[in-house]
C-alpha cells in the first residue's frame, strides 16, 4: 500500500516545468492498451531476450510519461526476497529436456532425481527463472504505470464509458483516492504513538513481535476510517447523490492522437509477435 501511496502522491506533484515530452499526452485508453498488451505478451513469452526488451521499453515510455524512477525503486525492493525465491523454485525445477532452443539444454549439475522431483541446475533452467523475474517486474511497472499517472478522475470516466454502475466506479475511484491519505494516517499514528513512548524500548525481533508491534494501529486506524466514512456518507447525501439515475461527471473520457497512436503501435506489436511466435518460435526459451 505504502508504495502505491508514494506512486500517486509522486504523480500529483510531478509538473510539467522542466520535462514535458510529447508522450505526456498519451491518456487513459493509450495507457490501457500498453497495459494489456505488456500483460499479454510477458504472460505468453518465456525467452528473457524478449522479456528484457520489453523491459526496457515499458521504462522508457514510463520515464518519458512522468513516472519517478525512485517510487520504482521503493516499490521493488520490498519484494527482492521474493524474486530471489521464485528464481529459485523456477530454475532448480525447469526441465531442460523440453526446452526447444538448443542453448537451454545444458545441464550442469542434478541435484535431485526420482519418480515424483527432478532438481536440475540448467542453463535453460537459469533463463526460465529469470525469464519469471522480469515478468513480475513488467507486471509491477506496468501497473504502477497505470495508476500512478493517471488521476482517479480519468479513472472513472474510463469505468463511466464502459457503461460500468455508478456505485463500484465510485468505491473504486474513492479507493485509490483514499490510499494516500489512509498511508500519512499510519505515519501520524506512528509518530503519536511513538511521542508517547510506545515501541521505544526496543526494536521487534521475529515475525511474532513484528506483528505484535503493528496491532496498536489497528484500533486507531478503524476509528478514523469510520469516521472518514460517515463524513464522506453525509457530504455525498447533501449533495444529492443517489437521487438520480443519470449523474453528471468533472472529467471526461478524451481520446487524443497519442491515444491512437498508442493503440495502434501495442495492436501491431501483438500481431507481430505472435506470427514471429508461430513461424520462428520468437519468445519460446
Amino acid at each position: 500500500m505504502t508504495a502505491v501511496a508514494q506512486s500517486v502522491r509522486a504523480a500529483s506533484r510531478h509538473g510539467h516545468d522542466e520535462f514535458d515530452p510529447p508522450t505526456r499526452g498519451i491518456g487513459l485508453v493509450g495507457k490501457v492498451a500498453v497495459f494489456l498488451g505488456v500483460t499479454i505478451v510477458g504472460m505468453t513469452a518465456t525467452d528473457p531476450v524478449v522479456l528484457g526488451a520489453l523491459l526496457v521499453a515499458v521504462l522508457v515510455l514510463g520515464l518519458s510519461t512522468g513516472l519517478d524512477l525512485g517510487t520504482l525503486r521503493k516499490a521493488i525492493v520490498p519484494i527482492s526476497p521474493v524474486m530471489v525465491l521464485l528464481f529459485a523454485f523456477s530454475s532448480l525445477f525447469f526441465d531442460p529436456a523440453g526446452a526447444r532452443q538448443g542453448f537451454a539444454h545444458t545441464v550442469y549439475a542434478e541435484l535431485l532425481r526420482s519418480d515424483v522431483i527432478n532438481l536440475t541446475l540448467s542453463s535453460g533452467g537459469l533463463l526460465f527463472g529469470l525469464g519469471i523475474v522480469v515478468k513480475l517486474l513488467l507486471v509491477m511497472i506496468v501497473s504502477i504505470y497505470l495508476f500512478s499517472t493517471t488521476s482517479p478522475e480519468q479513472l472513472l470516466a474510463g469505468l463511466q464509458a464502459l457503461r460500468m454502475p455508478n456505485a463500484i466506479g465510485l468505491m473504486i475511484s474513492t479507493a485509490l483516492r483514499f490510499i494516500p491519505t489512509m498511508s500519512t494516517e499510519v505515519a501520524t499514528i506512528k509518530d503519536a504513538q511513538r511521542a508517547r513512548g510506545a515501541g521505544s524500548r526496543k526494536q521487534p525481533r521475529g515475525r511474532g513481535q513484528a506483528v505484535q508491534g503493528t496491532l496498536p494501529l489497528f484500533v486507531p486506524m478503524i476509528v478514523t476510517s469510520m469516521r472518514r466514512a460517515d463524513t464522506m456518507a453525509m457530504s455525498m447525501v447533501s449533495r444529492g447523490y443517489g437521487f438520480t439515475s443519470r449523474r453528471t461527471v468533472l472529467t471526461r473520457l478524451h481520446v487524443g492522437a497519442w491515444d491512437y497512436l498508442a493503440l495502434a503501435v501495442v495492436v501491431a506489436g501483438l500481431v507481430a509477435f505472435f506470427v514471429f511466435r508461430v513461424s520462428t518460435g520468437l519468445g519460446i526459451l
